[in-house]
């Protein structure tokens, strides 16, 4: 049903008025946002004709595990004091509490730290800490082995990798992104995915260091103004 008009149609009807004294159609609503996932020149065609701006990206990126186009897993030697658990259970006695100890040190945006706790209830799969003198969490990689068809190949999710602010640049991510890369093939994955945000430049490097490579390109439409970024996974 693409290229037919019914998503112009939908809007045209709908409309896009969210300053009216009721809100957008009468629903109290002063904005409006949407993800595109996969985002489509359709989509950017409709967003450009009603001057709907967008207000952020996500990369979705694959990394072959196996196969001719799997590039080694290289060891990444673990910054001194510096120690990788075994993976535990996303809600496994105490980790919770490091999760949540890391994330309020983490100076990520207000958005997705809220978006993160979120979802963690609703998620599955586990979670490798990384912990520095004194058992300290100092950072963590969410990862669901639960093995899907993605292209006809088996295929896993990285959820999310989140360090301290005083643990990053001494190669602890990198660290914790092969754990996790390592658990995801030894579960059977043929490849990993993960989500990231392309404004992030250090997520950006290491991906592209660890073999990354890019698969889809999603966008966050939005109309009004919205007292908080977009938050997402």
């Amino acid at each position: 049903y693409r290229s037919r008009g019914i998503a112009t149609l939908l809007v045209e009807e709908l409309g896009l008025d969210v300053d009216r004294p009721d809100g957008w159609m009468g629903t109290g609503a002063r904005a409006l946002r949407v993800w595109a996932f996969g985002t489509h020149p359709a989509a950017e065609r409709l967003t450009r004709r009603f001057r709907i701006s967008s207000v952020s990206r996500l990369w979705t990126l694959f990394r072959s595990l196996t196969g001719p186009f799997a590039v080694p897993l290289d060891p990444v030697p673990l910054p001194a004091g510096s120690v990788l658990e075994a993976p535990r259970g996303l809600e496994a006695p105490g980790s919770v509490a490091a999760l949540d100890d890391v994330l309020a040190r983490s100076g990520i945006p207000a958005a997705q730290l809220e978006k993160l706790p979120e979802s963690r209830p609703h998620g599955t799969g586990s979670v490798v800490l990384a912990s520095g003198d004194a058992g300290r969490p100092q950072g963590f990689v969410w990862l669901d082995p639960s093995l899907h068809t993605h292209l006809e190949l088996r295929a896993a999710w990285i959820r999310a990798l989140v360090l301290e602010k005083e643990a990053r640049g001494g190669g602890l991510g990198a660290a914790l992104h092969v754990r996790a890369l390592e658990v995801l093939r030894v579960a059977g994955a043929q490849i990993a995915l993960m989500r990231i945000d392309p404004d992030d430049d250090g997520a950006v490097r290491l991906c592209r260091l660890l073999s990354f490579e890019q698969e889809d390109a999603h966008t966050c439409y939005q109309v009004g103004e919205w007292h908080e970024a977009p938050g997402y996974l």
